[in-house]
């Protein structure tokens, strides 16, 4: 058909409507339930022609029309639909969204750190979510110790630096007292502190010649020299551990808890008893 063949055939049909509109909605209604298939290659055919100018046109609508909020209903109904949609498209889907991501690498990191920036409410919300799975806590767990094993060096200066600063002195005297009440309370109210003790006495191989000594020296803590009860007894190394001290039974002595908290590794450390050593 020519032009002018096109332009007189569109009148005609433009006053074939005007004339009989029923009619002609009767008869379009028919043809698309008869050739759906064709309509819809059809309409595929022209939306990958014409992508770009029908995108333009789509934004440029969204601008122009007022968002409208959703009733709880048709979020149902979307959610429902979106949800069916992916199940059966979602090889597809992944397919072209990976394949989109790859081509446009930085222009979507660029766009996820905006939304992060806007969305601050959001972004913690989903890490909250994303970090209570077991999952997660797997893959962050393996991740950790992957990078601290590659960055071991990097670890330590970091933590040797930090023991320096001042919050986290700062840090260790505010805790220490909750920490030591803590110990305090879980040693004394512990109903497993009695095979607690017999494990000691395993790991030590001493423990029994220690309570005999604590019964010839009278009962005494060397540390601060006062009355040491049978259920306060903490088994001190006079010459620390993290010193090269052993498990020799000449190197365990019986003190209170407190005392040997505040010990520590301090090989020097005053102590009021010390004659209570050659006992």
């Amino acid at each position: 058909m020519t032009d002018e063949q096109k332009a007189r055939h569109k009148e005609r049909m433009k006053a074939h409507y005007a004339a009989n509109p029923e009619q002609y909605r009767k008869n379009r209604k028919d043809w698309k339930s008869k050739n759906r298939d064709r309509k819809n290659e059809l309409n595929r055919e022209y939306r990958k022609r014409n992508k770009s100018t029908l995108n333009a046109r789509e934004r440029e609508l969204r601008k122009l029309k007022p968002k409208q909020e959703l009733t709880p209903e048709q979020k149902a109904v979307r959610k429902a639909y979106s949800q069916k949609h992916y199940k059966k498209k979602s090889a597809t889907i992944r397919a072209r969204t990976t394949a989109y991501y790859r081509a446009n690498r930085e222009k979507c990191y660029e766009r996820q750190l905006l939304w992060a920036k806007n969305n601050p409410d959001k972004v913690r919300e989903i890490r909250k979510r994303a970090q209570s799975t077991d999952r997660h806590r797997q893959k962050a767990a393996i991740k950790a110790r992957e990078w601290r094993a590659k960055n071991i060096e990097k670890v330590r200066a970091r933590d040797a630096e930090y023991r320096k600063s001042e919050k986290y002195k700062a840090r260790i005297a505010r805790n220490r007292e909750k920490r030591n009440e803590q110990c305090r309370i879980k040693y004394h109210t512990d109903p497993n502190r009695r095979a607690y003790l017999k494990s000691l006495a395993r790991r030590s191989r001493g423990y029994f010649q220690v309570i005999e000594r604590w019964k010839r020296v009278g009962r005494l803590c060397y540390i601060c020299g006062n009355h040491l009860d049978e259920n306060e007894i903490c088994i001190d190394h006079v010459i620390p551990r993290a010193k090269g001290g052993g498990n020799e039974v000449s190197n365990l002595m019986p003190v209170h808890r407190k005392c040997n908290s505040n010990k520590r590794d301090i090989v020097d450390y005053p102590v009021k008893r010390k004659d209570l050593l050659v006992i």
